[in-house]
């Protein structure tokens, strides 16, 4: 009835094998690592760079803020203005007072 014909066709082209690395393979490895590399610690540079810039414009700005008598020069002319009165100015003054130690406290702390 059936006779089985084996499937002997040659497939041309096709190796069922793997090819072997060469050494041009593992030089774009290389190269492509190397690159990989080379942008990450150029990136990393960056952020460092960018961070102490960040950290030195923080200390600048820390260091202009407003002393205790600016600020109390401020709050004396809004009051003599009218923007301020008397009861406003004295709860203002009474936080600034307790907020900063006066230059009196560190002379007596530092002795």
């Amino acid at each position: 009835m059936f006779t089985l014909i084996p499937f002997t066709a040659k497939l041309d082209n096709v190796s069922t094998k793997q090819k072997p690395k060469t050494v041009h393979d593992n030089k774009d490895t290389i190269e492509a690592v190397t690159q990989i590399v080379a942008v990450s610690v150029v990136l990393l540079i960056i952020a460092l760079v960018g961070y102490l810039f960040l950290s030195k414009l923080r200390r600048i700005s820390l260091q202009k803020e407003h002393s205790e008598p600016d600020l109390l020069q401020f709050f004396r002319e809004m009051k003599s203005e009218g923007v301020l009165d008397g009861d406003e100015f004295r709860i203002i003054s009474d936080r600034l007072d307790s907020s900063q130690p006066s230059k009196r406290d560190e002379k007596i702390e530092t002795g």
